[in-house]
């Protein structure tokens, strides 16, 4: 379970390897209203606390609007935008933005590619 100690002292599976060079540790869980984009390597996942009017407006991304649900729970709420990376370059000094990257491709069950062909 993801709230254990057990869980919190290993760092939730593969990620403990990277644990003790840590010196800022946080951990959330979000929801949102359907299932959460999908970020390929030609993106980068963009969090912020609050909207960021520019990025909708001049770029046209879609806000992605997330509620803490688990572990530390804060902040409270975040705003979650996919952003082509080319994009994201220009926001990497906007204020109270953090930029994301995969570290490995998106995982995808190859049964229900298969049946998905099928239809």
């Amino acid at each position: 379970m993801i709230s254990s100690d057990e869980y919190r002292l290993k760092g939730g599976g593969n990620f403990s390897r990277w644990q003790e060079h840590i010196t800022d540790w946080h951990r959330n869980l979000y929801e949102c209203e359907g299932p959460a984009p999908a970020v390929s390597s030609d993106e980068l996942l963009l969090l912020s606390a609050r909207p960021i009017g520019f990025i909708e407006s001049g770029l046209g991304y879609r806000a992605l609007a997330m509620q803490a649900s688990g572990l530390d729970k804060s902040p409270e709420r975040r705003v979650a935008y996919v952003l082509a990376r080319e994009n994201a370059a220009q926001l990497a000094e906007v204020p109270g933005a953090y930029l994301y990257e995969t570290l490995t491709p998106q995982l995808q069950n190859p049964a229900k590619g298969h049946q998905r062909g099928k239809q």
